[in-house]
């Protein structure tokens, strides 16, 4: 029986008695309804193996009633940490007057009804008004709803902030199109125009779900639950390999090819290397294998991994593995369509071929799908390589979306080599500031007289934490500032207190420090000690009592040892800071370092030059962003840095007296 559970219920009573209690905090308002995530149920009551039961109970009727609610819809793979379920509150057509949809109902008045109803009709509607080319356009929709003089007020609706946030999307510029890239504001469009729609990869279910390519199909031969890389396989045709797609969007003619692989390899250090599945769409004449694969999926992946400069071969299904550069006749075979003893032999062939070549390596990333992977990736761990899949869990369509964004993103548009070098830089830089403040400091022997600069960024390292691509030395595993919030009064020495703990080690909170948090979540997941069902749960531990049915006493109680493995933990790594003397505010220059710091570090989404070690802690932390970026931080982890931040960063060292 789990923790919070009781002893006369079973564990679907349990799941619905925890959802309805925990409502406000687990159920999200979308376009005036209830969306809970199967997955955020799951963590909440640390039930990840038990996401068939969660589904269960969600789209049970007994849960319905119980809660007041009506399912809607159902969105996503089934019984997945992605699956969504949709409600209205029984015996209404709009929204709960909670606190989520306060906000949405604020400043409707005055015209704002119609743009309600125009948002929602146009999300509700997208796959019809956006067929293929994903383009709306304002006159269809006055058509559809009786609204041909109000094109103006359509435009401005489908150009608002708030409906791309409802539909997942990002508005980009003056051309109107949506693409994955990050946030920015939208301009204000006068008249009518149209609007492209695009996959945002970090966007929720509902970008998927109504943007999601229709071209190819999602997860052939994966059982929906896996949330491993789709397949990108038409399961109609026995020939399709990993990435047909059949009707597939034309080639980027404007991307600028990258160099060819062989020459910017050699510029990066041995420890990265891809593997690309083959696909079912091949030219009709022997080729190179690099170019004998002509899938709009493959190409792009071609691409990506040549202009991140990174070592690379092809899985092919026949020949098991093949040097891009490598003759090939073309072939029809699948690992879709082989028995699991065929793929298992299929494997221990092209594991014979590959073990040569992974001398000096640390990390393999995967372009590929379960089937390819499944006997490939124990391996490579056994030799304490690791092992990552940056396109994990994403629809074949959300896949060549990822892709595009990064050949388009000005960002990435280096090679790999460029951001090994711009990482030896930060260490440099951070080895100036080290000399600039005689060394570096151990939490737990800090205190408030310290000479503190008032606002500043810093920098956590970790024991056992190494650089390995960039250079010698230690990793750091935590950027971290404060105050960007317009008229914040928080100083650097307050947020470091927040992470430290009590004076004396013996406790501290967790619900001020999302450091605090992500650690103590990982102590307790790696057996050290049990976590707390309140652990994350409410803004504060009367709110977590209310919740779980306990006393206030007994919550704290029941945490004063985990904060307390906590604050010995964070007490004694060493960090660095910089004076970054600016006014609080989103804009901050010290919000500029942190990200783009976070964003250089990070292993999420293509490897960084310095992997966190096997024994890393963060390694068993509940959130994918800590594990897969080597980070203790859950944002920015997967976005393209800019560059320009170290300049900020240098001058910023110059400048310090």
């Amino acid at each position: 029986m789990k923790t919070g559970q009781r002893p006369d219920e079973s564990q679907a009573d349990w799941i619905r008695r925890f959802v309805i209690e925990n409502l406000d905090s687990l159920a999200k308002c979308r376009a005036g309804r209830l969306v809970i995530r199967a997955g955020d149920v799951a963590r909440a009551m640390d039930l990840s193996h038990r996401l068939p039961n969660i589904c269960n109970a969600l789209g049970g009727r007994k849960f319905q009633e119980e809660a007041g609610l009506t399912l809607i819809e159902k969105r996503g793979s089934a019984q997945s940490t992605k699956t969504e379920f949709v409600y209205e509150r029984t015996g209404s057509t709009r929204a709960p007057s909670g606190a989520d949809c306060a906000r949405e109902e604020t400043g409707q008045q005055n015209g704002g009804d119609l743009e309600t109803r125009i948002r929602r009709q146009v999300i509700e509607n997208l796959d019809g008004l956006a067929p293929l080319r994903r383009v709306i356009r304002a006159g269809e929709i006055a058509d559809s709803m009786g609204l041909k003089n109000r094109t103006a007020e359509i435009c401005r609706v489908l150009a608002s902030r708030q409906f791309q946030e409802e539909a997942g999307i990002e508005l980009e510029d003056a051309v109107f199109q949506y693409v994955p890239t990050p946030a920015r504001s939208a301009p204000d469009l006068p008249g009518t125009g149209d609007f492209m729609a695009g996959v945002v990869r970090a966007a929720s279910i509902e970008a998927a779900r109504v943007f999601g390519d229709r071209h190819g199909e999602p997860n052939a031969g994966v059982a929906e639950t896996d949330p491993d890389l789709s397949s990108d396989h038409d399961p109609t045709d026995p020939s399709a390999d990993c990435g047909k797609s059949a009707g597939s969007a034309p080639d980027d003619s404007g991307t600028e090819h990258a160099p060819d692989a062989t020459d910017s390899a050699k510029e990066l250090p041995a420890v990265d290397l891809c593997l690309v599945s083959c696909v079912g769409q091949k030219g009709r004449s022997p080729a190179p294998a690099k170019d004998l694969y002509l899938s709009d999926w493959f190409i792009k992946a071609r691409r990506v991994v040549e202009r991140e400069g990174w070592r690379w071969f092809v899985l092919s299904a026949k020949h098991g593995l093949l040097d891009p550069e490598e003759q090939v006749a073309p072939y029809e075979k699948t690992l879709n369509t082989m028995s699991a003893d065929e793929r298992r032999s299929w494997a221990s062939e092209a594991w014979q071929a590959l073990e040569p070549h992974l001398a000096g390596v640390r990390s393999v990333v995967f372009f590929a799908g379960q089937k390819y992977r499944e006997h490939l990736e124990p391996r490579l761990r056994d030799l304490g390589i690791e092992v990552r899949v940056p396109m994990e869990g994403l629809r074949i369509g959300e896949q060549r979306a990822w892709l595009k964004c990064r050949l388009d993103d000005p960002m990435t548009r280096g090679s790999g080599s460029s951001r090994v070098a711009d990482t030896v830089r930060f260490y440099e830089l951070l080895g100036r500031i080290e000399e600039r403040v005689c060394g570096r400091r151990i939490l737990a022997e800090c205190d408030g007289s310290m000479d503190w600069p008032k606002r500043g960024v810093y920098f956590f390292f970790e024991e056992g934490e190494e650089r390995g691509g960039s250079g010698a030395g230690d990793r750091v595993v935590r950027i971290g500032t404060h105050a960007l919030t317009e008229n914040s009064k928080t100083t650097l020495w307050e947020r470091l207190r927040q992470h430290r703990g009590n004076e004396d080690g013996c406790g501290g909170n967790h619900r001020g420090s999302i450091f605090r948090l992500l650690v103590g979540v990982s102590l307790a997941r790696r057996g050290d000690c049990v976590l707390p069902p309140s652990w994350g749960n409410g803004s504060d531990p009367g709110a977590a009592a209310r919740r779980l049915g306990a006393t206030r006493a007994e919550v704290t109680e029941a945490e004063a040892d985990l904060e307390r493995r906590v604050s010995a933990t964070i007490g004694r790594m060493p960090f660095l800071w910089l004076c970054v003397p600016d006014a609080p505010g989103p804009e901050s220059a010290r919000g500029r370092i942190e990200r783009g710091a976070i964003a250089l570090l990070s292993n999420a989404g293509s490897p960084a030059a310095d992997p966190a070690s096997r024994n890393w802690l963060g390694a068993h932390c509940d959130r994918q962003q800590v594990r897969t970026s080597g980070l203790w931080n859950n944002n920015h982890v997967e976005e393209r840095y800019d560059p320009r931040f170290l300049d900020e960063m240098e001058a910023l060292v110059r400048a310090w007296r």
